[in-house]
């Protein structure tokens, strides 16, 4: 059983040696996820995760809690798959049904994710048939109160590096990094952002490259992610079970206003593709034109279908972690960068960004009504 959405381990996984596998069991259980004595645990791997998963059932003994590994054998899952019968995949039995009712805490190292290029052609009702459990998990989460955290480390394979243009080692050590910062430390530039942006009228974003937009904050609750679980809720359904490298902070913007240009400043890249050179401007907080050097298809197909809604401003997000400045595929978790999203009417907490297309910019200088937020990707304490 997998919560979430998946992603890739092969047999060459560098988890074989692990890289400060105690201090990130100790960064995750301690700090992230308050595990306490008697406690139950469980830890949830794919192939290649075992020496993390060690370091995580001493951690939590050491704790006085209780651990049970979770292994799912991801050539037994495409087996599945592969014999046209995704559908088993998502029926869960009721003895791990029973496993979760019993945990308090749930760690879960991403998978299936050893062959990365093979996942993403699932058809969709192939997906969906094969997590078709994730809604019930996460209402059996929500009932008995379940602390949960997708730990990013499983996405350190060959196959997501290649696409990332990294080596495997290199990605696993910027993952594991990023992840051991201190969850407080993230909090307290959490709580900078949203102290400045409480009652502000206009935000103004600047850059040496012809960033130049002005923008404007709806009034509303801002979303938070340090990390660390929080009781679901109607409005956070989902965050009982959050991710861990993690620190952004997402606002929602006023639709019908916003003026100007924003140029990304360097190479964005995903595990689906890479972005460079882009360019958008604004008029009323509307998308008139974008360009990029390559990846933009996603803001070209935008204008190109005339859709008003989906072309106008909807989310701007700011980077908390300063160990994430260089981690492929999650730039926007890095301390400073600044994301803008387009589309949507609202901040959706139930999905991980509401945007129809982003940009990014990570050297950028923030003005807050005419006070410094951000000087060139570095937070400015400032007056609150």
């Amino acid at each position: 059983m997998s919560p979430g959405t998946p992603e890739p381990a092969t047999e060459g996984h560098p988890a074989s040696a692990p890289y400060r596998a105690d201090e990130l069991a100790s960064r995750v259980l301690e700090d992230y996820l308050s595990l306490r004595a008697r406690e139950n645990v469980i830890i949830e791997i794919r192939r290649g995760m075992l020496p993390y998963a060690r370091a995580f059932a001493r951690a939590t003994r050491r704790a006085g809690g209780s651990p049970l590994i979770l292994y799912e054998d991801e050539d037994a899952w495409w087996d599945s798959v592969e014999a046209g019968d995704a559908a088993a995949l998502g029926r869960v039995g009721e003895h791990e049904w029973a496993a979760l009712e019993k945990t308090n805490v749930y760690v879960f190292f991403w998978g299936p994710v050893e062959d990365y290029d093979r996942f993403v052609q699932l058809q969709q009702a192939q997906f969906q048939a094969a997590f078709a459990f994730n809604t019930k998990w996460y209402e059996l989460a929500k009932s008995t109160g379940v602390r949960g955290l997708r730990v990013g480390v499983a996405l350190a394979t060959p196959s997501i590096a290649r696409r990332l243009g990294i080596s495997t080692e290199e990605y696993l050590h910027r993952l594991v990094d990023s992840a051991l910062v201190q969850p407080s430390d993230l909090r307290s530039r959490a709580d900078l952002i949203v102290n400045r942006l409480r009652n502000a009228r206009e935000l103004r974003i600047t850059h040496p490259n012809g960033t130049d937009l002005r923008l404007r904050v709806r009034p509303g609750p801002p979303r938070v992610d340090v990390g660390i679980p929080r009781p679901a809720s109607d409005r956070e359904p989902l965050s009982q079970l959050m991710d861990v490298p993690a620190g952004q902070v997402e606002v929602e913007l006023e639709p019908d206003f916003g003026d100007g240009l924003i140029l990304s400043d360097r190479r964005s890249v995903s595990r689906r593709g890479s972005l460079s050179g882009q360019r958008w401007e604004f008029r009323e907080g509307r998308l008139i034109s974008a360009t990029a050097e390559s990846g933009g298809e996603a803001a070209d197909a935008l204008l190109k279908k005339g859709d008003p809604v989906a072309t106008r401003m909807g989310c701007l997000g700011f980077g908390l972690n300063p160990l994430a400045r260089d981690l492929p595929a999650q730039e926007a978790i890095g301390e400073g960068a600044v994301t803008l999203g387009i589309g949507g009417t609202t901040l959706d907490f139930r999905v991980d960004w509401a945007s129809e297309a982003d940009i990014r910019v990570t050297q950028a200088t923030v003005r807050v009504d005419g006070q410094t937020l951000i000087e060139s990707g570095e937070f400015q304490q400032g007056p609150l």
